[in-house]
Formats: structure tokens, C-alpha cells, sequence
């Protein structure tokens, strides 16, 4: 879900936003939410199919929600002053950079918590997140609403949301109650 927000927050902002996804299904996801081009995950040729898609050119902007095999790829793959944004760890055990790559590079590794962000940029934050809520009520952002289950199928829905099968939103819909 993180990324489908990135790519299409990243359209509104103007960038021409290359996504990535390790299955046909998950590539095709993030076309559909405006990426302008799609590469596949397998680590082999992965760099050359990134610049590529950059236009012969590595990225400016690396947003990581896996931090997986890829992070020093990425890293490694950024433009003179790019910036690789760590948003999440889900790709199993949290890689490290060798400190020289950001002194060779100019880049910058940002790390991306929005809880944080909120407690010491409360002004900013609430700012920025009205916004979103604005794009979100103007329907120029539309966050994609994958599988949906019932209250009584919560745990389902939890471990289905946690497995990273699902494309969009996992939601658990809430009847009646009035």
C-alpha cells in the first residue's frame, strides 16, 4: 500500500515515477496507479533495467519500503545527490551501507517515519497531511482498496494483510451497530 501511495503522491508531485514489483501481478498494480514505467525485483541485471527506465540515468528519489536486497543496489544506483528514502524494514534482516557510498555519491540516506515526524514537526506534519486529505477529497489521490473481509474474519484478514500477497488496502468491514 505504501508504495501505491508513493507512486501516485510522486505523479502529483511531477516526477516520472519508476516502480518495481517481484510478480506480474504486483508490476501491473503499480501501473495502474500511474507508474510511468515497471522493472521486476530479480536481483540479476536488476541495476542496468533501473537505469534504463531512468532514461540512461540512475534515480534521484529511492523510496524503500523493504529495505531487502536491493537497498545497496538502490543506493548504489542514485544520481549525484539523490536521496534514498527508508521507509520500512519488511525485506527480512536490516541491511547496512558502507559509509563511503554516501561521501562517493553525495546522497543522502533519509529515514521516513511519520509517527517521528508528527512529534517533532507537528506544524509541518499536520500541514502536509492536510494536504494529502485534500488531493485525497479532490480524488486526485485515491488510495486503491484491496481485499475486504468481514469483522468476524479479522484474524484472516490480519494475516492476509501481513503476508504481502495483497495488492491495496486490506479491509475489514464493520456492519451494523447503528
Amino acid at each position: 500500500m505504501a508504495g501505491a501511495a508513493a507512486v501516485q503522491v510522486g505523479k502529483l508531485l511531477g516526477a516520472r515515477v519508476i516502480g518495481s514489483g517481484s510478480t506480474e501481478e504486483k508490476r501491473d498494480f503499480a501501473s495502474a496507479n500511474g507508474a510511468d514505467a515497471v522493472i521486476d525485483t530479480s536481483a540479476e541485471g536488476w541495476r542496468e533495467r533501473l537505469k534504463e527506465a531512468c532514461g540512461g540515468k540512475g534515480p534521484d528519489v529511492v523510496f524503500d519500503p523493504v529495505c531487502g536486497p536491493l537497498f545497496e543496489p538502490a543506493f548504489r544506483s542514485l544520481v549525484w545527490g539523490g536521496r534514498h528514502l527508508v521507509v520500512g524494514f519488511v525485506g527480512g534482516p536490516i541491511p547496512a551501507l558502507p559509509v563511503n557510498l554516501p561521501l562517493m555519491k553525495g546522497a543522502a540516506l533519509v529515514g521516513v517515519d511519520v509517527r517521528q515526524f508528527l512529534l517533532f514537526e507537528a506544524q509541518r506534519a499536520n500541514a502536509q497531511l492536510a494536504e494529502l486529505l485534500g488531493w485525497v477529497a479532490d480524488g486526485r489521490l485515491t488510495p486503491p482498496v484491496g481485499r475486504r473481509f468481514s469483522l468476524e474474519t479479522a484474524p484472516e484478514a490480519l494475516a492476509y494483510a501481513l503476508s504481502g500477497a495483497g495488492l491495496g488496502k486490506t479491509v475489514v468491514e464493520v456492519v451494523g451497530g447503528g
